[in-house]
């Protein structure tokens, strides 16, 4: 993950590169996939008044419905923050389901904690499948 930011008479850049290793398991039978995972990552933020280091454990899960032309994903991590104590959690999910062999229509929505902030995201829209 990267970010710029640039508000007025400032720049922030934040940098958070991420490793992570889990099994994946496969229901079959209920076309679901999980992916129970453990990782780390290295957060980095760097503004013109501050530098901040915050490395964190990760422990997720990501879990994957796919059915003809439907498809559901769900994704959550828990970022245990090894120097600051601001522990935060993310939460996506998307939804796609296709209209046409190359046409298919997409909602996603994302929740993001983080240590001033929690952000809400929501796309929705057509999508073009090559």
């Amino acid at each position: 993950m990267y970010h710029v930011i640039k508000p007025e008479n400032e720049n922030i850049k934040v940098s958070v590169p991420m490793v992570k290793a889990g099994p994946i398991i496969r229901i079959k039978p209920w076309r679901i996939t999980l992916n129970p995972y453990i990782g780390y990552a290295w957060e980095r933020i760097n503004t013109e008044h501050a530098y901040v280091e915050n490395d964190s454990l990760l422990y997720g899960l990501n879990a994957n419905w796919h059915w003809r032309m439907l498809n559901v994903n769900v994704k959550y991590y828990y970022q245990d923050s090894l120097e600051d104590n601001e522990d935060t959690s993310t939460f996506r999910t998307s939804f796609v389901g296709g209209i046409s062999k190359h046409w298919a229509f997409t909602v996603r929505f994302d929740y993001m904690e983080h240590m001033t902030t929690d952000d809400i995201f929501v796309m929705a829209g057509p999508v073009y499948i090559f």
